[in-house]
């Protein structure tokens, strides 16, 4: 079996990647590989606390990968450093990335690109499905997941916090992508069928949380 990392942000997209890739044994799964502002000490954009991540690791069994950037940073520096970590990978045997993507073909060729230098294969389990789909299959395999940052002006900080459902992913006015694949959301997934506990957060961390990131 081939070893794989999985490109990690703590969210509902790259957790129902992991669940396939586990679920059907395609790999196994040495790395969830996470970048950390430098500054805040979270996944930039997503504003997930470096420790949420590594606390889900732990829960899943699996090793957490930092990369630590001083955010924003531009593409040229982004895609060295990335590719510096992915040829570790390489060095360590393991040769598959997987991505949580959809349907974004830029963001896709990107990854690719630096994959291809680093002779690592891409993997996209989720690519090409509709989104409302996977956000309902996510949550009737069981995940857990909260809002932990909005990126759209529909979506105003209030509901930072809240539990991801079915109802209020229905709720979203059309232009909104019902995964958030354009980052309208982001969320952090603190339970389902392949944790080992629950990582429990409060909503109130998260508002705190993302107060902070601003």
């Amino acid at each position: 079996m081939k070893k794989a990392f999985v490109n990690w942000s703590g969210g509902k997209d790259s957790m129902l990647a992991l669940h396939y890739v586990c679920a059907a044994f395609w790999y196994d799964v040495k790395f969830l590989f996470t970048t950390i502002d430098r500054k805040t000490q979270m996944v930039p954009i997503h504003n997930v606390p470096k420790g949420w991540i590594t606390r889900q690791g732990m829960s899943l069994g699996i090793h957490t990968r930092k990369l630590y950037l001083d955010w924003p940073v531009d593409n040229d520096t982004y895609q060295r450093m990335v590719l510096a970590e992915y040829r570790l990978m390489k060095v360590r045997e393991i040769d598959v990335c997987v991505f949580g993507d959809i349907h974004l073909e830029d963001v896709r060729d990107f990854k690719e690109k630096i994959c291809r230098k680093a002779g690592i294969e891409p993997v996209f389990p989720l690519w090409g499905r509709n989104s409302r789909d996977l956000v309902y299959e996510f949550l009737d395999k069981g995940y857990k997941a909260r809002i932990c940052a909005s990126g759209h002006p529909d979506l105003p900080d209030s509901v930072i916090g809240a539990e991801l459902t079915k109802e209020w992913v229905s709720s979203l006015p059309s232009h909104i992508d019902p995964a958030g694949e354009n980052g309208e959301y982001h969320t952090f997934v603190w339970d389902g069928p392949i944790f080992r506990h629950p990582v429990k957060l409060p909503g109130s961390q998260l508002h705190a949380q993302q107060q902070g990131g601003h």
